[in-house]
Protein backbone atom coordinates (compact mmCIF):
# COMPACT_ATOMS: atom_id res chain seq x y z
CA UNK A 1 0.00 0.00 0.00
CA UNK A 2 1.15 3.43 -1.04
CA UNK A 3 2.67 5.15 2.10
CA UNK A 4 3.32 2.11 4.21
CA UNK A 5 6.69 1.05 5.58
CA UNK A 6 9.74 3.08 6.40
CA UNK A 7 12.87 4.54 4.52
CA UNK A 8 15.77 1.85 5.10
CA UNK A 9 18.42 3.66 6.68
CA UNK A 10 21.80 4.66 5.41
CA UNK A 11 23.77 2.24 7.21
CA UNK A 12 21.48 -1.39 6.11
CA UNK A 13 23.14 -3.66 4.32
CA UNK A 14 21.97 -3.52 0.41
CA UNK A 15 21.48 -6.55 -1.62
CA UNK A 16 24.13 -5.36 -4.04
CA UNK A 17 25.90 -2.06 -4.81
CA UNK A 18 25.35 -0.95 -8.49
CA UNK A 19 27.93 0.93 -10.56
CA UNK A 20 28.40 1.92 -14.35
CA UNK A 21 31.40 0.30 -15.85
CA UNK A 22 32.57 1.73 -19.18
CA UNK A 23 35.56 3.28 -21.11
CA UNK A 24 35.62 6.66 -19.26
CA UNK A 25 38.24 9.04 -17.36
CA UNK A 26 37.31 7.70 -14.36
CA UNK A 27 37.71 3.81 -15.48
CA UNK A 28 39.78 3.60 -12.57
CA UNK A 29 37.51 4.97 -9.70
CA UNK A 30 34.38 2.59 -11.48
CA UNK A 31 36.75 -0.44 -10.81
CA UNK A 32 38.14 0.63 -8.01
CA UNK A 33 34.81 1.20 -6.22
CA UNK A 34 33.66 -2.59 -7.64
CA UNK A 35 36.55 -4.63 -6.63
CA UNK A 36 36.32 -2.93 -3.16
CA UNK A 37 32.71 -3.41 -2.87
CA UNK A 38 32.60 -7.70 -4.46
CA UNK A 39 34.75 -8.50 -0.90
CA UNK A 40 31.21 -7.03 1.18
CA UNK A 41 28.18 -7.91 -0.80
CA UNK A 42 27.17 -8.18 -4.45
CA UNK A 43 27.76 -6.01 -7.46
CA UNK A 44 26.18 -4.94 -10.32
CA UNK A 45 27.98 -3.88 -12.99
CA UNK A 46 26.10 -1.57 -15.35
CA UNK A 47 27.73 -1.83 -18.43
CA UNK A 48 27.71 -0.23 -21.99
CA UNK A 49 29.78 -3.38 -23.17
CA UNK A 50 29.40 -6.71 -21.72
CA UNK A 51 32.26 -7.94 -23.11
CA UNK A 52 34.13 -5.67 -21.93
CA UNK A 53 32.88 -5.90 -18.16
CA UNK A 54 32.65 -9.79 -18.03
CA UNK A 55 36.56 -9.68 -19.11
CA UNK A 56 36.66 -7.51 -15.70
CA UNK A 57 34.60 -9.78 -13.85
CA UNK A 58 36.94 -12.72 -14.66
CA UNK A 59 40.07 -10.97 -12.94
CA UNK A 60 38.12 -10.44 -9.68
CA UNK A 61 38.71 -12.33 -6.55
CA UNK A 62 35.09 -13.03 -6.55
CA UNK A 63 33.55 -13.04 -9.65
CA UNK A 64 30.59 -15.13 -8.83
CA UNK A 65 29.19 -11.67 -6.35
CA UNK A 66 29.34 -10.02 -9.87
CA UNK A 67 26.20 -9.64 -12.05
CA UNK A 68 26.26 -7.51 -15.58
CA UNK A 69 23.45 -5.32 -17.06
CA UNK A 70 23.70 -3.05 -19.75
CA UNK A 71 21.97 -0.17 -20.53
CA UNK A 72 22.32 3.21 -22.62
CA UNK A 73 23.47 6.10 -19.83
CA UNK A 74 24.72 9.08 -20.35
CA UNK A 75 27.28 9.53 -17.20
CA UNK A 76 28.43 6.80 -14.06
CA UNK A 77 26.70 9.55 -11.64
CA UNK A 78 24.25 7.28 -11.28
CA UNK A 79 22.51 7.67 -7.30
CA UNK A 80 20.68 10.42 -7.74
CA UNK A 81 18.23 8.69 -9.76
CA UNK A 82 18.39 5.18 -8.12
CA UNK A 83 15.65 3.69 -6.46
CA UNK A 84 14.24 5.19 -2.52
CA UNK A 85 13.63 1.58 -1.26
CA UNK A 86 11.10 1.97 1.35
CA UNK A 87 10.19 -1.49 4.09
CA UNK A 88 6.44 -2.33 5.10
CA UNK A 89 5.22 -5.49 5.98
CA UNK A 90 4.52 -6.59 2.60
CA UNK A 91 8.43 -6.11 1.72
CA UNK A 92 10.13 -3.18 -0.27
CA UNK A 93 8.61 -0.99 -2.62
CA UNK A 94 10.62 1.54 -4.65
CA UNK A 95 9.71 5.65 -5.43
CA UNK A 96 11.61 6.37 -8.44
CA UNK A 97 13.95 10.11 -7.63
CA UNK A 98 13.52 13.01 -9.84
CA UNK A 99 15.66 15.66 -10.43
CA UNK A 100 16.27 18.56 -12.38
CA UNK A 101 16.95 18.60 -16.22
CA UNK A 102 20.46 18.59 -16.70
CA UNK A 103 20.52 17.43 -20.38
CA UNK A 104 20.98 13.59 -19.60
CA UNK A 105 18.13 11.69 -21.40
CA UNK A 106 19.50 8.36 -21.03
CA UNK A 107 20.36 8.42 -17.23
CA UNK A 108 16.66 10.21 -16.85
CA UNK A 109 15.16 6.94 -18.39
CA UNK A 110 17.79 4.75 -16.73
CA UNK A 111 16.15 3.12 -13.87
CA UNK A 112 12.60 2.97 -16.17
CA UNK A 113 14.66 0.70 -18.43
CA UNK A 114 15.79 -1.63 -15.83
CA UNK A 115 12.56 -1.54 -13.43
CA UNK A 116 10.62 -4.63 -14.33
CA UNK A 117 6.99 -2.82 -13.55
CA UNK A 118 6.41 0.76 -13.32
CA UNK A 119 8.03 2.45 -10.60
CA UNK A 120 5.67 5.11 -8.24
CA UNK A 121 8.11 8.71 -8.52
CA UNK A 122 8.99 10.85 -5.17
CA UNK A 123 6.03 13.25 -4.12
CA UNK A 124 8.38 16.10 -5.11
CA UNK A 125 9.12 17.63 -8.78
CA UNK A 126 12.94 17.44 -7.60
CA UNK A 127 14.15 15.49 -4.72
CA UNK A 128 17.71 13.41 -6.14
CA UNK A 129 18.58 10.59 -4.30
CA UNK A 130 22.06 12.05 -2.95
CA UNK A 131 20.06 14.86 -1.17
CA UNK A 132 18.32 11.67 0.93
CA UNK A 133 20.44 10.11 4.04
CA UNK A 134 18.04 8.46 6.21
CA UNK A 135 18.13 7.62 9.49
CA UNK A 136 16.63 5.48 12.29
CA UNK A 137 12.97 4.61 12.01
CA UNK A 138 11.92 7.25 9.78
CA UNK A 139 14.49 10.14 10.23
CA UNK A 140 15.38 11.96 6.37
CA UNK A 141 18.54 14.38 6.41
CA UNK A 142 17.85 16.90 3.49
CA UNK A 143 19.87 20.01 3.01
CA UNK A 144 18.06 23.11 2.67
CA UNK A 145 18.22 23.17 -1.40
CA UNK A 146 14.96 20.63 -1.42
CA UNK A 147 12.89 23.98 -0.55
CA UNK A 148 14.42 26.17 -2.38
CA UNK A 149 13.87 24.06 -5.75
CA UNK A 150 10.44 23.53 -5.14
CA UNK A 151 9.32 26.42 -3.75
CA UNK A 152 8.59 24.74 -0.45
CA UNK A 153 8.01 25.79 3.42
CA UNK A 154 9.62 23.67 6.02
CA UNK A 155 6.04 22.04 7.13
CA UNK A 156 5.23 21.82 3.28
CA UNK A 157 7.41 18.54 3.94
CA UNK A 158 5.81 16.68 6.49
CA UNK A 159 2.63 16.23 3.36
CA UNK A 160 4.96 13.74 1.65
CA UNK A 161 6.26 12.36 4.93
CA UNK A 162 3.88 9.00 4.35
CA UNK A 163 4.71 7.99 0.59
CA UNK A 164 8.47 8.32 1.45
CA UNK A 165 8.73 6.26 4.59
CA UNK A 166 9.62 9.55 6.95
CA UNK A 167 8.77 10.61 10.09
CA UNK A 168 10.98 13.30 10.77
CA UNK A 169 12.69 15.67 8.11
CA UNK A 170 15.68 17.20 9.58
CA UNK A 171 16.57 20.04 6.99
CA UNK A 172 20.07 21.82 7.49
CA UNK A 173 21.91 24.19 6.07
CA UNK A 174 24.78 22.65 3.38
CA UNK A 175 28.11 24.20 2.88
CA UNK A 176 28.14 27.68 1.29
CA UNK A 177 30.87 26.75 -1.80
CA UNK A 178 29.61 23.35 -2.34
CA UNK A 179 28.23 22.55 -5.51
CA UNK A 180 25.74 19.98 -5.39
CA UNK A 181 23.80 20.86 -2.20
CA UNK A 182 23.07 16.79 -1.32
CA UNK A 183 23.33 15.66 1.68
CA UNK A 184 25.65 12.67 1.62
CA UNK A 185 28.38 15.08 0.74
CA UNK A 186 27.78 16.75 4.66
CA UNK A 187 26.55 13.88 6.98
CA UNK A 188 25.97 10.12 6.65
CA UNK A 189 24.33 7.73 9.66
CA UNK A 190 26.69 4.82 11.18
CA UNK A 191 24.15 3.19 12.86
CA UNK A 192 21.10 3.52 14.81
CA UNK A 193 22.68 6.31 17.27
CA UNK A 194 26.07 7.00 15.34
CA UNK A 195 26.20 9.73 12.83
CA UNK A 196 29.10 10.80 10.84
CA UNK A 197 29.48 14.87 9.90
CA UNK A 198 31.75 16.30 7.24
CA UNK A 199 33.64 18.67 9.32
CA UNK A 200 35.48 20.78 7.21
CA UNK A 201 39.21 22.08 7.91
CA UNK A 202 39.28 24.86 5.17
CA UNK A 203 36.24 26.93 5.83
CA UNK A 204 35.01 28.04 9.49
CA UNK A 205 31.71 28.79 8.39
CA UNK A 206 31.39 25.48 7.08
CA UNK A 207 32.28 24.45 10.46
CA UNK A 208 29.63 26.36 12.12
CA UNK A 209 27.16 25.04 9.68
CA UNK A 210 27.89 21.79 10.43
CA UNK A 211 28.12 22.57 14.61
CA UNK A 212 24.11 23.59 14.23
CA UNK A 213 23.76 20.33 12.39
CA UNK A 214 25.13 18.42 15.31
CA UNK A 215 22.88 20.49 17.44
CA UNK A 216 19.79 19.52 16.01
CA UNK A 217 20.44 16.10 15.81
CA UNK A 218 20.91 15.88 19.58
CA UNK A 219 17.75 17.43 19.96
CA UNK A 220 16.23 14.78 17.75
CA UNK A 221 18.33 11.79 19.05
CA UNK A 222 19.13 12.21 22.73
CA UNK A 223 21.36 9.59 22.87
CA UNK A 224 23.20 10.56 19.44
CA UNK A 225 26.99 10.38 18.97
CA UNK A 226 28.14 12.28 16.42
CA UNK A 227 31.91 11.95 14.69
CA UNK A 228 33.71 15.13 12.89
CA UNK A 229 35.25 13.96 9.70
CA UNK A 230 38.00 16.17 8.72
CA UNK A 231 37.30 17.27 5.38
CA UNK A 232 38.86 19.96 2.76
CA UNK A 233 37.75 22.04 0.53
CA UNK A 234 38.95 24.99 -2.34
CA UNK A 235 36.30 27.20 -3.41
CA UNK A 236 33.26 24.80 -4.92
CA UNK A 237 35.64 21.71 -4.69
CA UNK A 238 35.44 19.87 -1.64
CA UNK A 239 36.52 16.72 -0.90
CA UNK A 240 34.36 14.86 1.41
CA UNK A 241 35.03 12.07 2.64
CA UNK A 242 31.73 10.71 4.13
CA UNK A 243 30.66 10.36 0.41
CA UNK A 244 31.63 7.08 1.02
CA UNK A 245 30.10 3.57 0.46
CA UNK A 246 29.10 1.50 3.67
CA UNK A 247 28.41 -2.58 4.11
CA UNK A 248 28.08 -3.19 7.50
CA UNK A 249 30.93 -2.45 9.61
CA UNK A 250 33.16 -1.44 6.33
CA UNK A 251 33.61 1.81 5.25
CA UNK A 252 34.90 1.94 0.99
CA UNK A 253 35.75 5.54 1.32
CA UNK A 254 37.22 8.32 -1.30
CA UNK A 255 40.78 8.97 -1.55
CA UNK A 256 41.39 12.05 -2.70
CA UNK A 257 44.63 14.18 -3.57
CA UNK A 258 43.52 17.37 -1.37
CA UNK A 259 43.07 15.19 1.41
CA UNK A 260 46.34 15.39 3.96
CA UNK A 261 47.63 11.84 5.30
CA UNK A 262 46.88 12.77 8.93
CA UNK A 263 43.15 13.31 7.48
CA UNK A 264 42.89 9.71 6.85
CA UNK A 265 44.33 8.47 9.19
CA UNK A 266 42.24 10.20 12.16
CA UNK A 267 39.26 9.16 9.95
CA UNK A 268 40.39 5.57 10.18
CA UNK A 269 40.83 5.83 13.78
CA UNK A 270 37.86 7.53 14.99
CA UNK A 271 35.85 5.06 12.70
CA UNK A 272 37.95 2.23 14.16
CA UNK A 273 37.32 3.01 17.57
CA UNK A 274 33.74 2.29 16.67
CA UNK A 275 34.38 -0.63 15.19
CA UNK A 276 34.43 0.07 11.66
CA UNK A 277 36.84 -0.84 9.22
CA UNK A 278 38.10 1.53 6.36
CA UNK A 279 39.32 0.72 3.05
CA UNK A 280 40.30 3.85 0.68
CA UNK A 281 39.73 3.95 -3.25
CA UNK A 282 41.46 6.86 -5.10
CA UNK A 283 39.05 8.82 -6.37
CA UNK A 284 40.08 12.06 -8.27
CA UNK A 285 36.61 13.40 -8.44
CA UNK A 286 36.34 16.71 -6.18
CA UNK A 287 36.28 19.03 -9.13
CA UNK A 288 33.55 17.10 -10.28
CA UNK A 289 31.04 17.41 -6.84
CA UNK A 290 30.98 13.81 -5.41
CA UNK A 291 32.71 10.38 -5.10
CA UNK A 292 32.06 6.90 -4.31
CA UNK A 293 28.91 7.57 -2.90
CA UNK A 294 27.72 9.63 -5.80
CA UNK A 295 28.89 7.11 -8.50
CA UNK A 296 27.41 4.22 -6.97
CA UNK A 297 23.62 3.00 -5.93
CA UNK A 298 22.57 1.01 -3.66
CA UNK A 299 19.73 -2.06 -4.39
CA UNK A 300 17.33 -3.38 -2.01
CA UNK A 301 15.07 -5.94 -2.93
Amino acid sequence: MAGAGLIIPDYAIPDAVMVAHYRCDILPVLEGIAEAVSHHCGVILLSQDEAFSRAFVERMERPDRFAVLTAPYDTPWIRDRSPVAVRGAGGVRWLRPRIEDMGRPADDALFARLCAAPVEPVPLSCLPRGNMVAGADGLMLVTRDVLRVNGLRRKDLDTHSAVLGVRKWLVFTGFAGEQTGHADVHVRVLDEHLYALAWNLSVKADRARMARLEEAIARHDPKARILRIPIRSRGERYASLVNWIEIGRWIIAPRFAETPRQDMIRMRDMLGAEGFSVAFVSSPTAHLGGALHCLSASIFV
